[in-house]
């Protein structure tokens, strides 16, 4: 099985086979998604949080499918995922029926494709390091957020990979179809999200050692390959181009740059913890012995610069989570440096240790998330790829509903705020879900402020429950309308229900 560098010099033997573990590569491929299902099973079945709501119900349920490209008013409108999700949510809801964890179903099936794209790919290249980091690639739970998630960030991972692996095969092999072909999944990666411009961008940057750093250089390849990206985004936006400049001038985003590097950059050292110092070990190596290849080296340290100027440029830093398609390009240039480190290292043992801690890793990180979480970023309130709020079992809406439910049933009249930090679209959605009036749980970020109404129904009488986020949440609400205490009714770690007086 062909081995190569990312000068496509051929200097890799594999731990194990190459050719052995290729063609074994859709039984790998089994075991690796089965496993990864089984460890989202738990997550299938979580209540919709802020961003999916928005998507679901301002973007799939009330747009026809003809209408859903030209509704571009928020960047939430992953437009070539949310035409999926539509497709889908048509042939699921036929029966009348809305059972809303099958939304998850459209990333999970992308997540199938990008684990069988992983694993050939990076069987083909790296062979036995390939799989390992395949492997601890997939089987975290940042994977998974993305996989069971109602956005368009799996697909977006999906679309990237794909034309990583299309730029090689352009690389190789020029031709009409080629071209085609890295130019078909450029229009997919950016009419999902304008954002995966960043992955195109590393990839590029990835195969620049092979087209310029060489005694024959090769611009014309080069250059189609840097700016076809920027013309399938300019083809695909230009007769939305207003709206699309609107978006980004929103300049919503991170107020903090360093806690967003932070977080993209800790989420995706996480996961292959055990094997990035090995890595970067064997990369150090590759350049001692090929100094041919040393501009190869250094344009894959300056890959992981890519988001950077995300952070640190802009108005507002870039959420964290839009650069999650860069992941398996940082992925592949971590299984190059780490097969160099299997081929040159002589001590077995020292061979087999970081792939022993690897595996431990990752079986670690899968079950003690929220506390890797909470050690690395605090807490998931701010959204972390790691474990978010939105993702553990401590983020309750049906179970707050079902206390307001109750207490309606038993005759109560009462009146319901959701805060903005509470998610107060996930409650509005569980509302629905309940079958609750959509009265039930008054918000602003659906349209109107309510604080005439709510002061209005204190004077009748009605009992006044705050839903809120947190302590601080509940006071600076209680101060807003003008009112004077609260009792809690249920406490949460990112929920709290509150009467208040």
């Amino acid at each position: 099985m062909e081995q190569q560098t990312p000068g496509n010099t051929n200097i890799f033997s594999s731990l194990f086979s190459g050719n052995f573990l290729y063609r074994k590569r859709f039984l790998f491929f089994l075991i690796l998604f089965s496993g990864m299902l089984f460890a989202a099973l738990p997550y299938l079945f979580r209540a919709l949080w802020f961003d999916e709501v928005l998507t679901m119900e301002v973007f799939v349920h009330p747009l026809p499918l003809s209408r859903i490209y030209w509704s571009y008013n928020i960047p939430n409108n992953h437009i070539i995922y949310t035409l999926a999700q539509k497709l889908w949510v048509l042939f699921i809801e036929s029966s009348g029926a809305r059972p809303y964890f099958l939304y998850r179903f459209v990333s999970l099936f992308a997540s199938a494709a990008a684990v069988w794209l992983l694993c050939s790919y990076f069987i083909r290249k790296t062979s036995f390091a390939g799989l390992l980091v395949a492997f601890a690639l997939c089987l975290n739970t940042t994977f998974i957020l993305f996989a069971t998630s109602i956005r368009g960030y799996m697909f977006s991972f999906l679309f990237c990979t794909a034309a990583f692996i299309a730029m090689e095969k352009f690389v190789k092999k020029p031709s009409f179809f080629t071209a085609v072909h890295y130019f078909f999944w450029c229009i997919l990666c950016v009419g999902t999200i304008p954002a995966n411009l960043a992955a195109l961008g590393a990839g590029v940057g990835f195969f620049l050692p092979a087209l310029f750093f060489r005694k024959t250089r090769r611009m014309k390849q080069l250059f189609f390959l840097a700016v076809t990206p920027f013309a399938a985004l300019f083809l695909f936006y230009f007769p939305i181009a207003r709206k699309f400049f609107a978006n980004m001038d929103r300049g919503e985003g991170w107020t903090s740059p360093a806690a967003a590097a932070h977080n993209l950059y800790y989420s995706f050292f996480v996961i292959l913890a055990a094997i990035i110092p090995f890595a970067i070990l064997g990369g150090i190596r590759l350049m001692k012995k090929y100094p041919s290849l040393r501009w190869n080296v250094i344009i894959c340290f300056l890959i992981f610069l890519v988001p950077t100027p995300a952070f640190f440029v802009f108005k507002n830093a870039a959420f964290p989570r839009v650069f999650f398609p860069l992941f398996p390009i940082w992925a592949i240039v971590v299984s190059y440096g780490f097969a160099m480190y299997l081929r040159s290292e002589k001590n077995k043992w020292m061979k087999f240790l970081p792939v022993f801690l690897q595996i431990s890793v990752t079986i670690l990180l899968l079950h003690h998330a929220p506390k890797v979480s909470d050690f690395l970023f605090i807490s998931g309130r701010d959204d972390d790829l790691t474990m978010p709020y939105h993702l553990r079992h401590t983020f309750t809406p049906p179970v707050i509903l079902q206390e307001i439910q109750k207490r309606i049933q038993d005759g109560e009249k009462l009146y319901v705020y959701s805060t903005f930090h509470s998610d107060a679209p996930a409650n509005a959605f569980q509302v629905m879900v309940m079958g609750l009036p959509p009265e039930t749980v008054r918000t602003d970020v659906f349209g109107g402020f309510w604080e005439k109404e709510l002061l209005e129904r204190h004077k009748e009488g009605y009992n006044i429950y705050f839903i809120t986020g947190n302590e601080l949440d509940l006071q600076y609400n209680i101060r807003r309308f003008g009112l004077h205490g609260s009792e809690p009714v249920l406490i949460h770690q990112y929920q709290r229900l509150d009467r208040i007086y």
